[in-house]
């Protein structure tokens, strides 16, 4: 094997369940370290989505599965013009975080998940009802810890899980985007959504979700997030 690195990584075993641990986390850990052991990560993640305006009008179509815990934050209209990764959203629908999967050092990780479908006009990273939406929530470190078994690691994609997609000409979103930042994330009901976002990490003019049933949707990111 080459030289050593601070990212390999290594399995580690507590309790009879298996950990995945980055060679610098082990090295720096206290308390035994693996598994995400020591003080945990600093910094959770906001995740926002944006969109164009989709030019076929209104119509009551596309819902996520979603977390019963934590908010999202929505800003939508039927103005022209565009969302971005600047943009701010306003209104908060309570306990309908997506249920979202992370990506880190190549490897799927999945957050909090949920049974709860998004209602068919309601707002959501794959809704049209409107014709063009911000949208954002965001997951503490402990969650991130949780769910990855490390503490850091290289963000490297995120996925979504759609109920149903937006149905023939309404799944089209218009210059679609994700941009994804680490904070300090004290609670899952903040809304961060106007920090300021450095990158468009995903982004894509003509984008269609899975029309497959409960299909979750991977994005890769163009530009990597160091979490720690």
């Amino acid at each position: 094997m080459s030289t050593v690195l601070g990212t390999d990584l290594i399995l580690v075993e507590r309790s009879n369940a298996l950990y995945k641990e980055t060679k610098t986390n082990w090295d720096t850990a206290v308390a035994g370290g693996g598994g995400g052991g020591g003080s945990g990560s600093t910094y959770g993640i906001v995740i926002k989505t944006f969109w164009c305006m989709n030019t076929v009008g209104y119509n009551a179509s596309g819902r996520h599965r979603y977390h019963s815990g934590g908010t999202m934050y929505t800003s939508r209209t039927d103005a022209s013009g565009c969302y971005n990764k600047s943009s701010s959203a306003s209104s908060a629908a309570a306990s309908q975080r997506p249920n979202t999967k992370v990506k880190v050092d190549g490897t799927w990780y999945t957050l909090p998940t949920g049974t709860s479908i998004g209602g068919s006009s309601s707002v959501g990273p794959m809704n049209m009802y409107y014709k063009r939406s911000v949208v954002s929530w965001c997951f503490t470190s402990a969650e991130m810890d949780s769910a990855t078994g490390a503490t850091s690691g290289s963000i490297t994609g995120v996925s979504f899980q759609s109920y149903s997609a937006p149905s023939s000409a309404y799944n089209f979103f218009p210059n679609f985007g994700i941009s994804l930042k680490i904070q300090s994330v004290a609670a899952t009901t903040t809304n961060y959504s106007s920090q300021t976002f450095t990158h468009n990490n995903y982004t894509n003019s003509n984008f269609s979700y899975s029309t497959t049933t409960d299909a979750w949707n991977d994005f890769s990111f163009n530009t990597a997030v160091a979490w720690s």
